[in-house]
């Protein structure tokens, strides 16, 4: 996984997603994984096209914190009664998002990992709360958004490269005796430590596969034209 892939993953938030899986893409290359999607997105991107928050998906953030735009941030205005039921309304059908996902993030990341989701989903929501109550305006809300998900990549970032580390460690100890005494090898602890670098590889995976769908959502689909003209009988096309 390349280093410029880290933007795009800036995404998945809200709870791990888009506030600080960005922290793990551009962190190192990973087995390809399966591209099924995780349901949490699935939700939130679904969540992010209904026509119901058209208003509030202008000023803030709904589906991707990449869209955070310099007019977003200078945005001074505080919601307005339409847009205060918009933002609470997102912010109930987001939680049923949240539950959507959490059995896959308890399942399958490692617990550090799923303790800053759950810290990042708590703190998006209270920035909610204050922009809902008119505290803060959209700008500030989105400038908090921003900061906020950078601590959490912050703190996630060495966490990633400490499992990478240790996960590329174990590879060299596999290649370098067969597997057979390998397995012999391995004692109650060392068994622990390989199914918990098994998690983390699970979770890189899982980061790759949901990379894929985002490419697959967002890269344009060719378009063409085609052009005939015709002289006497014969017509001729050209498609271009």
């Amino acid at each position: 996984m390349s280093k410029n892939t880290i933007a795009w993953l800036i995404a998945i938030s809200f709870v791990a997603s888009q506030l600080w899986l960005s922290a793990a893409a551009g962190e190192g290359e990973t087995t390809p994984a399966s591209p099924a999607t995780d349901p949490y997105l699935q939700c939130i991107w679904n969540l992010a096209a209904d026509p119901q928050f058209s208003d509030i998906a202008a000023k803030f953030p709904i589906r991707d914190v990449r869209t955070i735009s310099f007019s977003m941030l200078a945005d001074e205005t505080r919601p307005n009664p339409k847009e205060r039921k918009e933002i609470g309304d997102w912010f109930d059908r987001r939680e049923e998002c949240v539950k959507a996902g959490e059995a896959l993030h308890q399942a399958q990341w490692p617990p550090e990992l799923y303790q800053l989701a759950q810290e990042g989903s708590s703190g998006f929501k209270s920035i909610g709360v204050d922009l809902y109550n008119g505290k803060i305006t959209f700008g500030e809300a989105n400038k908090q958004i921003e900061q906020f998900g950078n601590s959490i990549k912050e703190r996630m970032i060495p966490i990633i490269k400490q499992y990478q580390a240790e996960i590329a460690a174990q590879k060299a100890a596999v290649q370098q005796q067969p597997a057979n005494e390998y397995a012999q090898e391995q004692t109650t602890a060392a068994q622990a430590q390989a199914a918990r670098l098994q998690r983390a590889q699970m979770f890189l995976n899982y980061v790759q596969a949901q990379q894929q769908q985002l490419r697959n959502q967002f890269t344009p689909r060719p378009s063409y034209t085609t052009n005939c003209f015709t002289a006497g009988s014969n017509t001729n096309c050209t498609t271009h």
